[in-house]
């Protein structure tokens, strides 16, 4: 059987599109071993529209060093297919190709979109790259804009508390209590009777929802985060209060006198 004939069987199933891929890829495989490279890199280019080979014929073209060629593929990828959920692998492909080019621009605006996307890790590429352009400063305000816009509320804060922007902290902790939990020991530093209020009404909120063994050990856990920011006594006067309010939820209740214990150990201990 000649390749001609296997082709044509193939061609047969390739009209299923969830299994087409697939077959161009069987295909690919036959022309590079049958008729060698340059039918093969034909072949990939009349089927980019296939993710799979279209990746081929990316790392084809990084390998050659063909790193413009490597951008098209990846910006008409990313143009082409549509992305349902998370973040799409050919930006990380743009963002690598910008780094082989040594492009400092095209890599500045290719780590913002991560980091906008959501990818917290590319904050700090974003950073070096803007100070390498003695951009940082001038840029600085607007990204903070920006990450507000479009990350999520702990996202952003992460920000913040990297940066120190212990008023934008703060009034993000107000709004997303929860988040408390995170960023509390940070922010108690200047603000301490804010944030004690913050702990507080967060975990009266979770204590009144509570409900089962597994939900009271979050509340407790929950608990000596508050206590580890430096608010010991105050985590045990707030257990002592729900000690009181929750005493008919016996299980709730050992699991307050637990933690209770290893905060007043873990204060003497350090005292």
């Amino acid at each position: 059987m000649n390749i001609n004939e296997i082709e044509a069987a193939l061609l047969k199933y390739e009209s299923d599109s969830w299994r087409a891929e697939a077959f161009k890829l069987i295909r690919l495989e036959l022309i590079l071993n049958l008729e060698g490279d340059e039918f093969g890199n034909d072949f990939i280019m009349e089927n980019l529209q296939f993710p799979k080979i279209r990746e081929i014929a990316y790392n084809k073209a990084i390998a050659a060093k063909n790193y413009e060629q490597g951008e098209r593929l990846c910006l008409d990828a990313l143009s082409t297919y549509e992305q349902r959920y998370g973040i799409s692998p050919w930006l990380y492909k743009l963002y690598d190709t910008h780094v082989l080019m040594e492009n400092s621009t095209k890599i500045s605006e290719t780590a913002k979109k991560l980091l906008l996307s959501g990818d917290m890790e590319y904050y700090d590429k974003l950073k070096s790259q803007l100070k390498e352009q003695a951009a940082w400063d001038g840029a600085y305000a607007v990204l903070l804009d920006e990450c507000k816009s479009n990350l999520s509320p702990s996202g952003y804060m992460e920000i913040l508390e990297k940066e120190n922007e212990y008023a934008l902290l703060l009034e993000q902790a107000e709004k997303h209590t929860r988040e408390i939990y995170c960023h509390g020991e940070f922010l108690a530093r200047e603000y301490p009777s804010q944030v004690c209020s913050i702990f507080t009404t967060q975990l009266i909120k979770e204590a009144e929802s509570a409900y089962g063994r597994e939900s009271y050990g979050k509340v407790c856990a929950h608990i000596v985060l508050f206590a580890n920011a430096g608010y010991a006594d105050e985590s045990k006067a707030l257990i002592d209060e729900f000690r009181i309010k929750y005493k008919r939820k016996p299980a709730f209740v050992d699991e307050l006198n637990k933690v209770k214990i290893m905060i007043t150990d873990k204060n003497a201990h350090i005292n």
